[in-house]
């Protein structure tokens, strides 16, 4: 597995959530090939997703449809992206929670 850390300053992080509808949510692993997708809000204007792909060709490929996302709300949202951390899982554990949507 390989697993990708984006992180990202907005406005509004209510505001950014607010556009994630569960269908969105729910397409984004589908389009990126992700095996899970979490998008997090760290505090302070900012927030991050964590993706994780079966290998690290897919987690490459997907850098351009993140971007092009980036792009459209970027303008919409006033959304910077900051820091994009990858890299090879080492250690990976999950419960059978992990598979339940979450959407505060």
């Amino acid at each position: 597995m390989y697993a990708v850390v984006r992180r990202y300053r907005t406005d509004s992080v209510a505001d950014l959530f607010g556009r994630v509808t569960p269908e969105l949510a729910d397409s984004i692993p589908d389009q990126v090939g992700a095996l899970l997708y979490a998008a997090v809000d760290i505090g302070d204007g900012d927030a991050m997703t964590v993706m994780l792909f079966p290998d690290e060709s897919t987690a490459l490929a997907a850098g351009a449809v993140a971007a092009g996302m980036e792009k459209r709300m970027g303008s919409a949202m006033r959304l910077e992206v900051g820091e994009v951390n990858r890299g090879p899982v080492v250690v990976g554990r999950a419960r059978v929670g992990v598979l339940e949507p979450t959407k505060v």
